[in-house]
């Protein structure tokens, strides 16, 4: 492990202690109490059983909860919660609850990760309060009480989570009637929470709610916070599942996304983008990679483009199928001729065994967390490509495609060819439409050959897609594919919502375009050698940057190896392997730990290097808190040398391995404010740190 020093004027040494922490959300011992009923239960003469909750203490102590009869009591220390066992969405909460004490505190979070930060102790979620009446006389300011709704069954939300107010007070939503009793009698609420709206009843009275939380499916917690409480009659019933939302851009920075009611950076190593065209590819053996690796996008092609074998110096192409091997949108003809064997391709039916493999990868996709790029075109390249798409017009039976220069064949110029391009796209957008886990790319690098007849041609296929989509209930994110490296985008393009670029290093494109307040992605990798650490730092220092999309082109997964153990040599066009997944997987999890979402990128009037072979630093921030990376040339064996400019205060430090899950940390007591340099000995490649303000 390596040493910080803290210099503030005088250098002072601060020795990191290694630590390996992981919090466990359960202990061994769980509580039994209250009943799950079926919802059958009351609609037919099922005879459902009712199921037995289970609790398990998160944050409390092992004699916080216990039961007596039938009765769950909280001792109120300390501060924290337990949670149910299984997550809900839908469901109807009934609860009866008394308090012992005079102003005692307590609630229930609905909808929880049920993951509190050490310093509060309490969980996100939408909070129902569990107040005792004397709480308002207990907890007044200067001669002022608070509003007595606080104490008659407020609904917020908390740790992120927002709610619009049915009856606000403030971001909170207060109760109508004040309906709550005293200490030693029992309240009853029945909280009903359906697709992000929660009505609560007291005491047999509907008289508060919110809407469009969001976070909408989670742990229920029962809290604990000071005081003894009393529960019993805990009854849950759940409900059908809502649609669920699509991935979206986030509402509060749409430099980032929304997915499943979560805030979402996607990062992934996808395979060469033939999963669903090429036949012979396990793409479920694929996905489980990617989930074990801790990664949650990955990208694939149509099957408009396909490339020969040998293409671009790789070895064993997935987007090179075997002869017979190859499927697409459109259905075989009975005439022999296609150019990689099998017969030719009829333009006017199309092949349901390929939607119905489409629509099985986005859902073995979406079980497992993991957002699908789906590509509708590609850039042709050369003639070689062109005379293995379907589109060529000796591999389809209709003579559609007779273009002998491929720079015309993604152009405005010949509308026989356009019309059946935008058939596809309509077919596809129609059969995707119920995929949450899904967004469009119009095409795969439109910047070779005829630019300008591709910008043009690429608007017309971006306002079909949304064209397509325009009576959905909800809608797919577009993404237009603008440059290798780097490129100004002066102003929004109409219905694109993903900037994508390829090779980004260094990524001075997220700088260049975050005015466009969309979300900039690096969607492919290569080109660089086959090491690890050249796409490991390439991934940090986009991600640190401001990106929200990082994916390795990863060719170590061939229809051998789906779950990416083929070995990636010298000649490739680019690398892949397990161990630079389990790096990717580090800054995956690094970026969870911080609030991205109110973060910006830190510029040098906050946060710069000193020191010799420091090459590069990224941070994001926020008022009391940095998160940066950087990183070193190669040759670089040196001390790291960092200089932030901090407000006064005490500072926890974290350095955080890229290659390995290990973090040291260490704590500046009493900056006083200024620039505060820090400083590692020891060679490293590559670190990142958070600098957080402590209380």
């Amino acid at each position: 492990m390596k040493r910080i020093q803290a210099l503030t004027g005088v250098l002072l040494t601060v020795i990191f202690l290694s630590f390996f922490t992981q919090k466990s959300l359960a202990q061994d011992k769980k509580i039994v109490f209250g009943k799950e009923v079926s919802y059958g239960k009351y609609i037919s003469d099922t005879g459902a059983k009712d199921v037995p909750v289970n609790w398990i203490n998160v944050n409390t102590a092992p004699d916080t909860w216990h039961t007596e009869k039938d009765i769950l009591i909280c001792s109120g220390q300390p501060i924290g919660v337990m949670r149910s066992e299984k997550m809900y969405e839908n469901f109807i909460l009934h609860v009866e609850w008394k308090h012992l004490e005079a102003g005692g505190n307590s609630g229930v979070f609905v909808w929880s990760n049920a993951n509190p930060p050490e310093d509060t102790r309490l969980p996100d979620g939408v909070e129902v309060q569990m107040l005792e009446l004397d709480w308002v006389n207990q907890n007044a300011r200067d001669g002022v009480k608070p509003p007595v709704a606080y104490v008659h069954g407020e609904l917020f939300g908390v740790g992120g989570v927002t709610t619009v107010p049915d009856n606000p007070r403030g971001t909170r939503s207060k109760s109508i009637e004040n309906r709550c009793k005293g200490k030693g009698e029992w309240n009853t609420y029945d909280v009903v929470c359906i697709d992000g709206v929660i009505r609560l009843s007291v005491n047999g009275k509907f008289v508060n709610g919110i809407t469009k939380a969001s976070q909408r499916k989670g742990y229920l917690c029962l809290e604990s916070e000071g005081a003894p409480i009393h529960f019993r009659n805990i009854r849950i019933i759940e409900l059908a599942p809502s649609s669920k939302p699509f991935l979206s851009l986030h509402p509060q920075n749409p430099h980032y996304f929304m997915f499943r009611g979560k805030p979402a950076i996607l990062i992934g190593s996808t395979e060469h983008y033939g999963a669903v065209m090429n036949l012979d590819f396990d793409y479920v053996t694929y996905f489980k990679e990617l989930e074990a690796s801790g990664l949650n996008v990955t990208r694939t092609f149509s099957g408009v483009y396909v490339e020969p074998a040998g293409a671009f110096g790789i070895k064993k192409n997935t987007m090179a199928p075997g002869p017979n091997r190859f499927i697409c949108p459109w259905a075989r003809s009975n005439e022999p001729g296609y150019a990689n064997g099998g017969n030719k391709f009829d333009l006017s039916r199309w092949d349901e065994n390929y939607f119905k493999r489409l629509k099985d990868f986005l859902t073995e996709a979406g079980k497992r967390n993991i957002v699908v790029e789906l590509d509708l075109f590609s850039n042709i390249y050369d003639t070689i490509q062109w005379k293995l798409s379907p589109l060529y017009f000796k591999n389809n039976t209709n003579g559609t495609g007779k273009i002998s220069d491929w720079k015309e064949v993604l152009s405005l110029r010949h509308p026989e060819l356009l019309a059946v391009q935008e058939r596809m796209v309509r077919k596809i957008v129609s059969e995707l439409r119920d995929f949450d886990n899904l967004y469009y790319e119009v095409c795969n690098e439109p910047y070779f050959g005829d630019t300008l007849a591709l910008r043009e041609w690429e608007d017309y296929m971006t306002s079909i897609v949304a064209d397509a989509e325009k009576d959905f209930d909800q809608k797919h994110l577009i993404s237009n594919n603008v440059a290798n490296h780097h490129r100004l985008v002066s102003k929004p393009r109409e219905g694109v919502s993903i900037y994508n670029f390829h090779y980004v290093r260094p990524p001075k494109t997220v700088a260049a375009n975050y005015h466009l307040n969309s979300v900039i992605g690096d969607n492919e990798t290569g080109f660089d050698g086959i090491k690890d650490a050249t796409y490991r730092r390439e991934a940090w220092d986009f991600i640190m940057a401001g990106g929200a999309i990082f994916n390795h082109l990863d060719y170590s997964f061939t229809t051998d190896n789906e779950d990416g153990s083929f070995l990636v040599e010298k000649g490739q066009p680019g690398g892949g392997s397990k161990a630079l997944r389990s790096q990717l997987k580090i800054l995956a999890e690094f970026m969870k730990s911080i609030d991205y979402i109110n973060m910006k990128p830190v510029d040098e009037s906050q946060l710069r290097l000193t020191g010799e072979g420091n090459k590069t630093i990224r941070a994001l921030g926020k008022d009391g808190f940095i998160a940066a990376y950087v990183c070193r040339k190669d040759t670089a064996s040196g001390p790291i040398g960092i200089e932030i400019n901090l407000r006064s205060g005490s500072y926890k430090i974290t350095l955080a391995e890229t290659t390995a899950p290990s973090e040291n940390v260490a704590h500046i007591r009493n900056h006083p404010g200024g620039w505060l340099k820090i400083a590692s000995d020891g060679y490293f490649e590559d670190l990142a740190i958070k600098i957080e303000r402590e209380k």
